[in-house]
């Protein structure tokens, strides 16, 4: 699967590259040298995958807001007729009921009309000529008092909401990594491509003077023609480098986009000067670094959100375990002349409802359930802080020895041009050979090479220790 991307990505780079690269060359070249707070605005404004994960707030609003459904007001109606009997009659009835969710309380009220024949005492529904108004209370007292189903839908629903955010901030998280470390690679790439043009320069300097000491018979043919051969050696160094810069930059193209969202490919013109200066990684970037992640990082917030949502299944078991006592309240307020003498005007009642299952099973079983789930998630939670704070002195490691490879580096470049230098001195003045120069030429090469590296490996290491510990995400 690799070798299909990198084959794909060769063949956009040979034939593909030039095309696209000159327009967006112009628009991205006019804005300066390109440095990393760029590349992440780009990326929280523009970058597909990012604006996608952020419609998953839309998402998680939408269950939201279907689960305080729960609390609508609900209209009813409903009417009937007995056209054949002993006692004709017809009935109405509408009204709302409203669930209010406080103490798990119900409320009732509307109008009703049962009239006909003189109906019998028995028959609770019967009214007067002009119907009545009605209402109606019912309040739990112990199961369904603190919570129960529609309460814990409308919780479970603000966690998932909630839980929303750290999903994007981790996929939030490993766009900026990815971005940052593209754009490392990137300078790194045109860091190496000039370098290497240095390289080529010097020995296409060296040629006039050269020419002129062979044909003053100063120097045999064989060392003009050992310089061309370095030269076409050192062209080949540039071609490869112009690839890898290029390559380099289509892939820093993903990250980094106008504001239509069209990728911009960074050319030579945007390059800065080198990587950015730094002192090193403080000695205590490490405890500081674990304290940041604790807060910071979305997993960390994810876990608690899931554990949350579980304590609500909890409680709803243990809501379920207790037995159903409701006390109710109604009312009715006649209208119209009186039918009936055996009814008041205004009638009140009130009472209790008691329920409960015997065995209680299905409430034991889900209660032992979450309790399980409660125990894993917490085990969990533990081990994800134990890597947290091992990755984090993973990265902190290769941090400081990067940075300590960083400073040999230089230390290495200094002197090797300084013997370039001087081996360059005495080739003038006729005390040393070509193929010495050479050596030295390449040696000092090689060590910018390895400097550059060790330059673009330690901020590459300085993004991963900042995407262990979150910092990423912080907007400063």
């Amino acid at each position: 699967m690799k070798r299909v991307i990198g084959g794909g990505l060769l063949l956009l780079v040979t034939f593909a590259f030039p095309v696209f690269a000159e327009e967006s060359e112009k628009r991205g070249n006019a804005l300066g040298p390109l440095d990393v707070p760029q590349v992440v605005e780009s990326v929280k404004r523009s970058y597909p995958p990012l604006l996608a994960a952020l419609i998953q707030r839309d998402i998680a609003s939408g269950r939201m807001q279907g689960a305080l459904g729960v609390f609508d007001l609900q209209l009813f109606a409903k009417a009937g007729a007995t056209p054949m009997g002993f006692y004709e009659n017809g009935e109405f009835e509408t009204g709302v009921r409203q669930y209010l969710g406080i103490g798990g309380a119900e409320v009732i009220g509307g109008y009703g009309y049962q009239g006909g024949d003189i109906l019998p005492e028995y028959r609770k529904g019967r009214t007067e000529n002009g119907g009545e108004f009605r209402f109606g209370v019912s309040v739990p007292l112990l199961k369904n008092s603190q919570i129960d189903k529609r309460r814990a839908r409308v919780l479970q629903a603000e966690y998932e909401r909630k839980g929303a955010e750290p999903a994007i901030a981790k996929q939030q998280l490993n766009f900026l990594q990815a971005a940052t470390v593209a754009y490392y690679r990137w300078l790194g790439a045109g860091q190496r491509l000039g370098i290497s043009k240095h390289q080529r320069q010097l020995a296409a300097d060296r040629m006039g003077g050269l020419e002129t000491q062979v044909e003053e018979g100063m120097l045999g043919r064989i060392v003009l023609i050992d310089n061309e051969r370095l030269l076409v050696s050192r062209d080949l160094e540039v071609v490869k480098a112009q690839r890898e810069f290029e390559t380099a930059a289509l892939a820093l193209s993903l990250y980094l986009r106008d504001e239509s969202s069209t990728p911009i490919i960074a050319g030579l013109e945007r390059l800065p000067k080198g990587f950015p200066q730094t002192a090193g990684p403080s000695p205590d970037a490490m405890v500081e670094g674990v304290q940041l992640a604790l807060k910071q990082r979305p997993e960390i917030l994810a876990n608690e959100l899931k554990i949350r949502k579980l304590l609500v299944d909890a409680d709803l078991a243990e809501n379920d375990m207790k037995p159903s006592l409701d006390l109710f309240f109604s009312g009715a307020q006649g209208i119209g002349e009186s039918r009936y003498k055996d009814r008041s005007e205004f009638e009140l009642g009130t009472g209790f409802e008691f329920k409960m299952p015997l065995q209680r099973r299905m409430a034991k079983g889900r209660l032992q359930e979450v309790e399980g789930e409660l125990g894993q998630i917490r085990l969990e939670a533990t081990f994800l802080r134990d890597r947290i704070a091992a990755e984090i002195a993973t990265t902190y490691a290769a941090l400081a020895a990067s940075f300590r490879e960083t400073q040999m580096a230089s230390t290495n470049v200094r002197l090797t041009q300084t013997l370039l230098e001087a081996e360059d001195e005495r080739f003038k003045q006729g005390d040393s050979d070509f193929l010495a120069l050479q050596i030295r030429e390449q040696a000092n090469f090689d060590a910018r090479i390895k400097a550059l590296q060790a330059a673009e490996y330690y901020h590459r290491s300085q993004v991963a220790f900042d995407a262990a510990c979150g910092a990423l995400l912080s907007d400063e």
